[in-house]
């Protein structure tokens, strides 16, 4: 081989090696890049943000609006975030349970289960919550022997908020004292409202102390929340009743009909107290004719 050609070859070997680097720099830039762009997909994604706006909605009490943002956040693929996921899971289920969706909250309960590992949470207390769930289907449908039990273990296992569950089963046992027990656990955690107030008023209007009745009643009327205030109104009706002061009774009764027209035991109430306070003296049946009608000069 010539001079010329060993020098033509080496310059050929030379272009190639050079186009040869140039490739393998280009691919691994490419590599690189799209390496990058995948980190930063998977890294930098709205899940925070989405969780963020979920947790204002949750702490609204806008519960079905927290859910939409928990799943979004939740479907935003960033890795390392199966510790986010699963707390957004539970907080999801939270809000089911609030708009007393179980079938819902059960589901997400067992998505957990399905998706995550258990170094991210306790499996006993998440079989527990989906047994909970089954438990408050039975509730709604007035199984109230069957779910009481599972509500007393949930408040033993440190679920304060189940104690009015358990008082509402005590309640349709007809066991007012174990009902006022866990209204009592309730109330001392999560303080009172007109529903309470309404509830330990009628325990002890079936103890017959009228007077511990109405002073719940009478610091029921000052509560921010106004839902049982009707029947705290009427309640209150029934106790002056029961202690025969019937003229103050028959001035609820007055007024209570006034606000609430539509309330049948209302008028019943009202028309019972008119019969007690204005007296007829014609007598209903003068059978042995005994009334003379009175002549008036």
């Amino acid at each position: 081989m010539s001079k010329k050609e060993s020098k033509s070859r080496r310059k050929r070997r030379t272009k190639a090696y050079r186009r040869a680097v140039i490739i393998t720099d280009i691919f691994f830039l490419c590599v690189i890049v799209l390496g990058l762009v995948l980190i930063l997909t998977h890294t930098f994604t709205k899940k925070e943000k989405y969780r963020e706006q979920a947790m204002n909605l949750y702490n609204q009490g806008d519960y079905l609006g927290a859910v939409t943002y928990f799943d979004k956040s939740i479907d935003c693929n960033q890795w390392f975030s199966d510790s986010i996921n699963v707390d957004s899971s539970l907080y999801k289920a939270e809000c089911y349970f609030q708009l007393n969706m179980f079938e819902e909250a059960k589901k997400a309960y067992q998505d957990i289960l399905k998706k995550y590992d258990e170094k991210y949470y306790n499996k006993t207390e998440i079989d527990f919550l989906i047994s909970l769930t089954d438990n408050f289907m039975l509730f709604n449908q007035g199984e109230y022997f069957a779910t009481v039990a599972k509500f007393v273990d949930a408040v033993e296992r440190g679920y304060t908020e189940m104690s009015l569950y358990a008082a509402i089963c005590y309640e349709n046992q007809h066991n007012y004292e174990k009902m006022k027990e866990y209204y009592d656990k309730y109330s001392n955690v999560f303080g009172m409202n007109s529903y309470l107030y309404y509830k330990y008023a009628t325990y002890y209007i079936l103890k017959g102390d009228y007077n511990t009745a109405i002073s719940y009643i009478q610091d029921g009327f000052f509560t921010t929340d106004v839902k049982y205030l009707e029947k705290l109104k009427y309640v209150e009706i029934m106790c002056y009743e029961q202690m025969n002061d019937y003229d103050y009774a028959y001035t609820l009764a007055s007024q209570f009909i006034e606000k609430y027209p539509n309330n049948p035991n209302g008028k019943d109430m009202y028309d019972y107290l008119d019969t007690r306070v204005n007296i007829n003296p014609i007598p209903l049946n003068d059978k042995f004719e005994l009334y003379v009608t009175p002549v008036y000069e």
